[in-house]
């Protein structure tokens, strides 16, 4: 319960439930009287802000406003880095997928930090780790991520993983968890792989655990349509400024827990 409780929370706090429920409550407060006025601006408020968080410039906005940014590194950077091992934060699995034959392969999110993961491996020569559990929202039976990413790219991109962690339910517990695997074989420092929106928020656990880390990006928010056209409400626009509101969201949580 505790899981799904939190789970809840944070879809109520981010759109595009948070501005949904304000435009009911704004609606039904324009129904009566009295608060006639405050109600239709509620509502005129709330649609308004669903229109702009799913326009492409407004997560683009939010991005660089509330999060830091970090850069494309290359294969030599990564090689030249210091970098003892390379780990990949998980992201979820695509569990409906039966043209694998009973693997599960990685969905939207998880594909491009597995894909970038894979690719420096080969590249550095250096061993490569997952981290990756049952997230605190997924349904009751879910299997651990980080096995079944394993053997996807071990099967499918030739890369073996070193090692994996599959206890962790959030980013905070893929630090401490994978931190303390990784200690038992000296490794100090590692590159980090996983969204860039998602960086500095793993970069804030991994670090808190112990581990030196180099960031090593993979999917960044950058601008990919012309003039007017990111203004227009689309739901690519609406899932990137969700994500740059959850990693901030996520970000300013873990830090207060910290200080608790």
């Amino acid at each position: 319960m505790p899981g799904e409780l939190r789970a809840l929370l944070t879809a109520l706090a981010l759109p595009p439930l948070l501005p949904l429920m304000l435009l009911a409550l704004g609606l039904l407060l324009a129904l009566t009287q009295r608060h006639r006025r405050k109600g239709l601006w509620l509502a005129g408020f709330s649609w308004a802000g669903l229109w702009l968080m799913s326009c492409y410039a407004v997560s683009m906005t939010l991005s660089t406003t509330l999060l830091a940014s970090y850069p494309a590194l290359t294969t030599e950077q990564v090689r030249t880095s210091g970098a003892q091992a390379i780990i990949e934060l998980g992201g979820g699995i695509l569990r409906t997928a039966p043209e694998y034959e009973g693997m599960l392969p990685p969905n939207s999110y998880t594909a491009p930090r597995l894909n970038y993961g894979a690719r420096l491996a080969k590249a550095t020569g250096l061993p490569l780790g997952y981290t990756g559990g049952v997230g605190h929202g997924a349904a009751p039976g879910s299997p651990p991520e980080a096995g079944h990413m394993a053997a996807f790219s071990e099967a499918l991109l030739g890369v073996p993983m070193r090692w994996i962690e599959v206890q962790s339910r959030d980013t905070m517990e893929n630090g401490s968890y994978m931190a303390q695997i990784l200690r038992r074989d000296g490794i100090r420092r590692v590159a980090l792989v996983t969204h860039e929106l998602h960086m500095e928020r793993s970069i804030y656990a991994f670090e808190r655990a112990g581990l030196e880390v180099i960031p090593a990006p993979t999917a960044h928010l950058l601008q990919v349509e012309r003039g007017l056209v990111e203004w227009l409400p689309s739901a690519s626009g609406l899932q990137w400024s969700r994500l740059v509101l959850r990693e901030w969201l996520g970000l300013w949580v873990a830090r207060w827990q910290a200080r608790l």
